[in-house]
């Protein structure tokens, strides 16, 4: 095998072990921010926080005013098959679990949580006065206890009675929905909307429950705007933008994610981070007395997602190879669909890469057996030049235009390969459908690794196979340099999920198969 198809290999590999470097997604640290000056206000005994705005012609600062967390048990709750809704008495939300992901104790998953001083849904105003009046005012509702919702819709109303106008904020919950809608009405004593609104802003935030950072896992705030993805995973300074596009705005983790989907009348958003406890708020801004949003609490699928429109799906980033990674998930959860195992399809759907890539494999197996006839001639023309670089190299460039060989042949299906295989090795990562999807037996998650590392080890010994199998290098020291190869690859490979493992190891089992049909078929 010659020189450079060893390099173009041991390079695409370290190019993997690098890839949450250069496919991580994009995310923002240092950015240019209007300068202001932070405000404070009190909490109340009921632990509700509220989040000072200042606006007078630009943005200005969201700041995470921390207290002492009060354990307060959300008065009004909703629950449909999916998740169940906890509201505080002033609509802001309290309690959000998904009863489809469970921890390992067999508990569910918490976006939300009392105990965490968490106030996703904040009503937050420019105005002083405002603010603190919005910290006394109390907030009345016709729904107490809780709703279960088995199928359409049901409404949940929280009305304030403020000196200058009636606030409410209306709930719309949909059976066998992650995403409800919310409508703010400002409105006078006589029931008519205000002509002229204050500004005020709602509130995501400050964090995603008792999630917590994982290897390779993401856990910031997120913006799709301008048709555009940015993700924050630090924000050293607060974030003011401007803008009326936004399409959605909100909190993610590496599964999970909570967004708000702001609708037509935004003035822009804020974002800030509470450096003690790595809190993140992100606020829309709004100046209409109108405003129907919506928000989505739950896990990252994509299946789910793409439906709902507002370019939802993009909070699964898949960086730079999401033109590949999306396409292989659906082809994986098609065939899923069809055998009912991951695993099963992530086999299938390597089958029909390998057979997509057939024709070049089969020319590189044919430039390699080309090769191996050419190196007692090679070996030939390195003792006639010996000493002589150059004119070795231009002598070898001329056995191989004379023999029609290229040297490069044989590395071609190999770097066509790498972004399939960082694209599967991003969607096995990042895909909550994989997430604690058995195969087989031992095989629990096909998005971790195996615990006992049996796949990682078949892998290694399969590639030990191909290598035999495969026109061997004359020059010893590339010999021993394939010989390594297979022990190096496999200690790469047992951290790596277990799906992808067996994707490369089915790869290298159906390698093997073309490499003896080859054969059989040259005899």
């Amino acid at each position: 095998m010659d020189k450079r198809l060893i390099i173009a290999i041991t390079l695409s590999f370290a190019v993997l072990a690098a890839s949450q470097f250069f496919f991580a997604p994009k995310q923002s640290s240092n950015v240019n921010t209007t300068k202001v000056t932070a405000q404070t206000t009190e909490t109340t005994a009921n632990s509700k926080k509220k989040i000072p705005v200042n606006i007078s012609g630009t943005l200005s600062k969201v700041s995470d005013n921390t207290s002492v967390p009060v354990k307060v048990v959300p008065s009004v709750k909703f629950r449909n098959s999916l998740m169940s809704v906890g509201f505080y008495s002033d609509g802001t939300i309290g309690s959000v679990k998904l009863f489809k992901y469970k921890d390992k104790k067999g508990i569910p998953t918490e976006l939300v949580s009392p105990q965490n001083n968490f106030r996703p849904l904040q009503i937050v105003f420019a105005d002083k006065k405002l603010n603190s009046e919005a910290d006394k005012v109390k907030y009345k509702t016709a729904v107490n206890g809780e709703t279960t919702l088995r199928e359409g819709t049901t409404t949940i109303t929280f009305t304030a009675r403020f000196k200058e106008f009636i606030l409410k904020k209306i709930f719309t919950f949909h059976a066998d929905k992650y995403i409800y809608d919310i409508h703010i009405v400002f409105e006078n004593y006589s029931g008519d909307k205000l002509l002229k609104s204050p500004v005020w802003g709602i509130a995501i935030g400050p964090h995603l429950g008792h999630l917590k950072k994982k290897k390779y896992g993401f856990l910031g705030a997120a913006v799709y705007s301008n048709g555009k993805l940015k993700e924050y995973k630090k924000i050293k300074k607060e974030i003011n933008k401007k803008t009326s596009d936004i399409s959605w705005i909100g909190l993610e983790s590496k599964y999970f994610t909570s967004l708000l989907i702001p609708g037509k009348d935004a003035l822009g958003f804020q974002m800030s981070e509470d450096a003690l406890s790595s809190s993140f708020y992100t606020t829309v801004l709004y100046r209409s007395s109108d405003v129907k949003s919506r928000v989505y609490m739950g896990p990252k699928e994509y299946f789910r997602l793409k439906p709902l429109g507002h370019n939802l799906f993009y909070i699964i980033n898949y960086g730079m190879l999401g033109f590949l990674a999306r396409p292989l998930l659906v082809v994986l959860h098609f065939f899923f669909k069809l055998f009912g195992n991951y695993g099963v399809a992530i086999i299938v759907t390597t089958f029909i890469i390998r057979l997509f890539f057939a024709p070049l494999s089969h020319k590189s197996f044919k430039s390699m057996k080309k090769m191996k006839d050419l190196q007692p001639k090679i070996k030939e023309l390195r003792q006639k030049f010996k000493g002589k670089p150059e004119q070795l190299n231009k002598a070898t460039m001329e056995l191989y235009k004379r023999y029609k060989v290229n040297p490069m042949g044989g590395c071609l299906p190999i770097v066509l390969q790498i972004p399939v295989f960082f694209a599967l090795y991003k969607v096995l990562l990042s895909s909550i459908e994989l997430r604690g999807a058995p195969f087989i037996f031992w095989i629990k998650d096909l998005s971790a690794a195996d615990p006992y590392y049996i796949t990682p080890i078949l892998m290694g010994a399969s590639m030990f196979l191909q290598q035999k199998l495969q026109p061997s290098a004359v020059d010893p020291r590339q010999a021993k340099i394939m010989l390594a190869l297979p022990i190096v690859f496999t200690f790469m490979f047992l951290g790596f999920p277990a799906g992808l493992v067996i994707y490369w190891l089915t790869n290298n089992i159906l390698a093997i198969a073309q490499q003896v049909l080859i054969d059989n078929k040259s005899k």
